[in-house]
């Protein structure tokens, strides 16, 4: 095989790969366990996230042991909001899920009337308890701002944290500008 044919495949691999790994990490998730004062788990508990800019929505029902889940949310804000007969209506605005979150909120019910309603305004603790994995959102103005060496958008992988570029070039067949990156195990 040629040195071209070689590049292109490269190339190929590297679309490919960062393709793959954007679509799989561009959603987040959102959990939880709805309980009464007591601590007691309610079933059957309708629990609905609205992402507040696009007013999209989505609806759970809470299970046995009272738990919901949200899965391949897109990113952004979200309000939640939870009702059950007898019990006031549960509202927390302020949810920011970003890329990659797996973040949870508990909701806790109180006995009350149907016109209750008992609202949260603060988001979810910013700190990730579920997954290993590091991740970082790099903002548009960034990116645009940023004199990135050779204009390579490879090199935004450093600004993530954990990955260190190395080496250099050790020959003269590679390409020139080319960069070895190290990605820190989780």
């Amino acid at each position: 095989m040629t040195g071209r044919g070689k590049w292109l495949i490269l190339i190929l691999a590297v679309a490919f790969s960062l393709r793959a790994s954007a679509q799989s990490v561009a959603v987040a998730q959102l959990s939880g366990i709805v309980a009464d004062e007591t601590g007691g788990a309610l079933p059957g508990v309708t629990v609905i996230m609205k992402q507040t800019d696009t007013g999209v929505t989505r609806t759970a029902v809470s299970g046995q042991a009272g738990g919901f889940v949200f899965t391949n949310l897109p990113v952004g804000p979200y309000k939640l909001t939870a009702t059950l007969s007898g019990f006031s209506t549960f509202e927390q605005t302020g949810i920011t899920l970003a890329v990659g979150n797996t973040r949870s909120v508990n909701v806790t019910m109180k006995i009350g009337g149907v016109t209750d309603t008992v609202k949260v305004i603060a988001d979810t603790t910013a700190v990730e308890t579920r997954a290993v994995g590091m991740g970082t959102v790099v903002p548009h103005e960034t990116i645009v701002g940023l004199p990135l060496n050779g204009r390579s958008a490879l090199q935004l992988i450093l600004l993530a944290g954990g990955a260190v570029a190395v080496g250099g070039l050790t020959d003269g067949r590679q390409y020139p500008g080319a960069v070895s990156i190290s990605v820190a195990d989780c």
